[in-house]
């Protein structure tokens, strides 16, 4: 997802936010067996940081529950990984069915900075879709 932002953006989205708990400043990229990229965290290394945000979403309650059941996780998770696969081929997302509850999920804060002023109807489509693909392919 980070590539789809422009250079400044991502260093705006680098640099933006301190340590949550002592306000350092996190410092250059990280590397890691997935290769270079920037993470959130106390370059002090002494303070322990949640790098995901919640956006509120509206979740198709069949959905929640088949990942529910399935998987046994959180649908923040899932979302993440859906989201990061398959939100650049989803475009406008899929309508959800008749059943569905406004939740608050976790997203990385790169998701959270691409969409956070994405209206929560027209994000929620786009996760929906991106599940949806997700689970299909998991499945396949």
């Amino acid at each position: 997802m980070r590539q789809l932002l422009r250079p400044w953006q991502q260093a705006e989205l680098a640099y933006e936010l301190g340590c949550e708990r002592c306000g350092a400043i996190p410092e250059g990229r990280v590397r890691t067996a997935e290769g270079e990229r920037i993470e959130f965290r106390c370059p002090a290394g002494r303070c322990e940081h949640s790098s995901y945000r919640p956006l509120r979403i509206n979740v198709d309650v069949d959905v929640l529950e088949r990942f529910q059941s399935r998987y046994g996780l959180d649908i923040s998770e899932p979302a993440r990984r859906a989201l990061d696969a398959f939100a650049p081929s989803v475009g406008d997302g899929l309508s959800l069915g008749d059943r569905y509850t406004q939740m608050p999920v976790r997203f990385t804060l790169t998701q959270y900075y691409l969409f956070k002023s994405q209206p929560i109807p027209d994000f929620s489509k786009i996760v929906h879709a991106c599940l949806l693909a997700w689970e299909e392919k998991e499945h396949a």
